[in-house]
């Protein structure tokens, strides 16, 4: 009887506390407030005090970008910065394939180390996740690439900062990438 009295204050704790989620596929898109970025290919929420105003990205096949204005690193780029790549899936190739041989050739690299992979559901897909560091153009960043096939085309969720605000950061990671749809 004391366990679930315990348990009974538990779930009592946290409907109080006032906790709130939505649930995408078996991923969390946490409740914070938002923005929606939609055009005619892709949707997707991000906070509320980010931009996707008047973003110059040089990432080849980029065709979404959105940033946290405040956080500026010492040559006057964004610290904290989400792009969203495309590219049309090689004939006779799997999204893995092309995963797989990305990272096969980023692991020789300087400056890249992995962190992390795993597989996961996006917008009713299977996606790959990688975490790593790397050094861009002498700067350090961790970054989270949520690789996904719709439509015949790789979309590439690619969410960075430095190393020091990574984790600080995931909430908004998380927000962008398992809100991500396309259309």
């Amino acid at each position: 009887m004391r366990e679930y009295f315990f348990l009974l204050l538990i779930v009592v704790a946290v409907a109080v506390s006032g906790c709130t989620v939505t649930t995408e596929g078996n991923n969390t898109v946490p409740d914070v407030p938002y923005r929606t970025y939609s055009d005619s290919e892709i949707s997707f929420r991000y906070p509320a005090n980010w931009t996707s105003e008047n973003l110059t990205v040089a990432s080849p096949n980029s065709i979404a970008a959105v940033a946290d204005p405040s956080g500026v690193d010492e040559a006057g780029n964004l610290e904290t910065l989400v792009i969203i790549q495309s590219i049309p899936l090689p004939s006779g190739r799997t999204l893995k394939d092309v995963y797989d041989e990305t990272y096969r050739a980023f692991s020789g690299e300087p400056g890249y180390r992995l962190i992390s992979e795993r597989t996961l559901t996006v917008d009713g897909v299977t996606a790959y996740e990688n975490i790593h560091t790397i050094n861009v153009d002498g700067v350090a960043k961790q970054e989270r690439a949520t690789w996904l096939e719709k439509n015949g085309k790789i979309y590439v969720i690619l969410c960075g900062t430095t190393p020091e605000r990574f984790e600080s950061e995931k909430r908004n990671f998380d927000l962008i990438t398992y809100s991500f749809q396309v259309k």
